[in-house]
């Protein structure tokens, strides 16, 4: 059986908590050859719990790249003045004789962690 994504996992985990919609707005871009994330950092869009949240999906040997990654994204500070921003980090652990064991981590990002980049003005 082939293993899931963090984006299949954590899209799976949100149904299970109740949240609806909920959407996959990572693109492959076929020119590039590669994945695009809306606004450059999230992978799935929600509403949980009344509130909307946008959730960039890592695997945890690439949690610290992705918070840094997401951190100095220009667009966030912007997102987090609307919605929620967190990263969920999964791991899986072998077990012999047992079912694969996924755990994962989530990382609340709010507006303190970021910097607003102020706009800039360039004459027409």
């Amino acid at each position: 059986m082939a293993t899931k994504s963090p984006t299949q996992r954590t899209k799976a985990e949100l149904q299970r908590r109740g949240a609806k919609p909920i959407a996959i707005v990572e693109r492959w871009n076929s020119f590039a050859k590669i994945r695009q994330d809306l606004y450059g950092c999230i992978d799935i869009l929600c509403v949980l719990n009344g509130r909307v949240l946008g959730i960039q999906a890592s695997t945890a040997a690439n949690r610290s790249a992705r918070l840094e990654k997401a951190l100095k994204n220009e667009n966030l500070p912007f997102w987090l003045t609307a919605a929620d921003f967190e990263l969920w980090s999964w791991k899986e652990e072998k077990r012999p004789g047992k079912k694969t064991l996924a755990t994962f981590v989530i990382d609340k990002i709010g507006v303190q962690h970021t910097t607003p980049t102020e706009p800039q003005l360039t004459e027409a």
